[in-house]
């Protein structure tokens, strides 16, 4: 049902980007990956464009929204898929957290990854298997052009056998847009 990657952190990324993405390797050049306050995310800039990262130890998948945007969610323990798709219709209203940091998207893939491996590692055919078995892979994700506003929530419980970390990523409206100026790089 979902596609679950298994990152030290998971990371959200142009695809454009991924062969050149180093790892995090600090020999390598890695980019500062550090949680916004009062969050578990780090939103920063990676070749001029944003990457996101939950900084979690839990499985993440990715939930397209009705309205656009995304719903990344982070499960340290759950039952089963079924289970995840039966919270996620009962998430809370209240509680979330806005990040001050906002996530530009240029229209392009996206890729959900494992962002302490290398982008080259994550395209090598004779990497692919022992990746995707210890990884969960790559996960493509389309995101339309715009200002995305983030915002998490968590950890929640939503019963004694579960509990997410979830991030939101929705689309600011035309008038916040527009207010912000320019979106694209």
């Amino acid at each position: 049902m979902y596609e679950w990657i298994k990152g030290a952190p998971p990371l959200l990324l142009r695809m454009q980007d991924l062969e050149i993405w180093p790892g995090n390797s600090p020999l390598l050049g890695a980019t500062p990956l550090a949680a916004e306050p009062r969050s578990f995310v780090s939103i920063s800039d990676f070749e001029g464009f944003s990457v996101l990262a939950i900084l979690t130890e839990a499985l993440t998948t990715v939930v397209p929204l009705e309205l656009g945007g995304l719903l990344l969610v982070s499960a340290s323990y759950c039952d089963d898929d079924a289970s995840v798709a039966e919270h996620l219709d009962v998430v809370p209203i209240s509680g979330w957290q806005v990040i001050a940091k906002r996530f530009v998207s240029v229209g392009e893939e996206y890729v959900l990854f494992d962002g302490s491996r290398r982008g080259l590692d994550m395209t090598d055919p004779e990497q692919e298997a022992e990746i995707v078995s210890s990884t969960g892979g790559i996960v493509s994700i389309e995101l339309t052009p715009g200002v995305y506003e983030v915002e998490t929530l968590g950890p929640w419980r939503p019963d004694d056998r579960t509990e997410l970390f979830l991030t939101r990523i929705v689309r600011e409206s035309l008038s916040s847009v527009t207010a912000l100026g320019p979106i694209l790089p």
